[in-house]
């Protein structure tokens, strides 16, 4: 949420559930993180639409992203053919999805990329980027030994389906599930949805693909090392560090002071008195309106009261004193 602000969260039904959970009136740890300002409890009669949000992670996010590859690397080899067969990746999109997997790493600190290949989309393969928050990896010593992604083809509030990848050394299984938000549920044919339907022609009877090499078709790229709060657990530990670790608490304050000062500008214009010379006459029984973001405004003053200029704007069919035009 810090990085991709209040509708990355509240797309999804888990995120609405954030807003909304027994920890937040919790004490202790527990209850302190969950009562960071984007997740303090909403209170009768309060908009969630109130708390502002400024996006200064993203910013910071793209800015690491810049650095690594505002421009597009050189790759270079000795071998001829293979020299042609870069360049046509590089050709293809390859310094796009490199700029992404850096974005995504400085934010969730690391990122997985993926070779695919789909003969009805391109005649050669790609990289393709897909967020750690998606993956469930495996390690042997601090080296990947293989990795399974996934995504969500459906939710109802009820069921959820869902397709998982993985990626072993020299085969990619494929398989779909049907369970709940927190369960993985039992596994179903790839025929029974129409997303999965096109695998089950290219599956042996164990649900995989042969890729021809010895080697993953995956990678992890960590952003940083070490990881500070998953150094002791076995999973986590060789994940890498966000560039937001540690600043949490001070990114979360910045919206709630960005917060803040909004709403003492909707205040102070709320509290306008006004006098009714000021209002832009709509008609007659119609009222009036002030455009609270105008900033000039010019006086002027009735002959019958005192002031610079009164009486010096005769109106139509005045006379001066010699009965001659005014």
């Amino acid at each position: 949420m810090v990085y991709g602000g209040i509708n990355a969260v509240t797309n999804v039904p888990a995120g609405r559930s954030f807003f909304k959970r027994p920890s937040q009136y919790r004490h202790g740890f527990l209850g302190r993180l969950a009562r960071f300002f984007w997740g303090d409890p909403v209170r009768p009669g309060e908009r969630r639409s109130n708390k502002e949000h400024l996006p200064l992670a993203s910013a910071i996010a793209g800015a690491s992203a810049n650095l690594l590859f505002g421009d597009m690397p050189s790759f270079k080899a000795e071998d001829e053919a293979t020299q042609e067969r870069l360049d046509e990746f590089v050709d293809d999109g390859l310094h796009a999805a490199l700029r992404e997997g850096a974005e995504v790493a400085s934010a969730l600190g690391g990122v997985y990329l993926r070779v695919v290949w789909d003969a009805e989309v391109r005649d050669h393969p790609w990289i393709s980027v897909v967020h750690p928050d998606c993956a469930v990896p495996e390690w042997r010593w601090d080296k990947l030994a293989a990795v399974t992604f996934w995504h969500t083809i459906r939710d109802d509030g009820f069921e959820v389906v869902r397709q998982l990848e993985r990626h072993e050394p020299g085969v990619i299984r494929h398989s779909v599930w049907k369970g709940t938000a927190d369960s993985l549920g039992r596994q179903m044919a790839l025929t029974d949805f129409p997303e999965t339907e096109p695998l089950a022609d290219l599956v042996d009877n164990e649900g995989g693909i042969a890729t021809g090499i010895e080697k993953l078709t995956a990678v992890y790229v960590p952003n940083m090392k070490p990881n500070r709060i998953w150094r002791n657990v076995p999973a986590g530990a060789n994940l890498g560090r966000s560039d937001f670790s540690g600043i949490e608490s001070t990114l979360d304050n910045l919206d709630e002071a960005y917060t803040d000062w909004m709403r003492d500008v909707r205040l102070g214009k709320a509290r306008l008195l006004l006098d009714s010379s000021v209002l832009e006459n709509l008609g007659r029984g119609q009222g009036g309106t002030f455009d609270i973001d105008q900033e000039l405004f010019v006086p002027l003053h009735r002959r019958d009261e005192p002031g610079p200029g009164a009486g010096c704007h005769p109106g139509p069919g005045h006379h001066g004193r010699n009965g001659g035009g005014g």
